[in-house]
């Protein structure tokens, strides 16, 4: 494993570089709304790619590229965005995640460019 990057927040602080062009965390709480809330910032993804060369996998599930906070996408699509807590958020527009792909925290996140 490569060199560890982490920050306090939620009940874990497991990001690493696990290889070259990947990053692995973890869902470290999940919001009130259901959307799974990771222990990578910001600052972790200053230079990972923000297009389609950029997968977020998780528990047996992926999304492509991360959104604006601010997208417009439609109910029941799927995404990875920067919250406004500077910290990754997975979410299914308009649906609850968790409930809905069965992901509590803990669960391990991985980037791969």
């Amino acid at each position: 494993m490569g060199n560890k990057a982490s920050e306090p927040f939620g009940t874990s602080t497991k990001v690493s570089a696990v290889a070259e062009n990947q990053l692995e965390g973890v869902v470290s709480e999940l919001s009130s709304s259901g959307s799974l809330i990771c222990d990578i910032t910001e600052s972790q993804l200053e230079n990972v790619p923000r297009d389609q060369s950029l997968t977020v996998q998780f528990a047996g599930h992926e999304t492509i590229g991360l959104y604006a906070a601010d997208h417009d996408e439609p109910i029941g699509t799927l995404v990875a965005k920067l919250n406004s807590d500077g910290f990754l958020e997975i979410e299914i527009v308009g649906i609850s995640a968790s409930e809905m792909l069965g992901v509590k925290a803990s669960e391990t996140v991985t980037l791969k460019w």
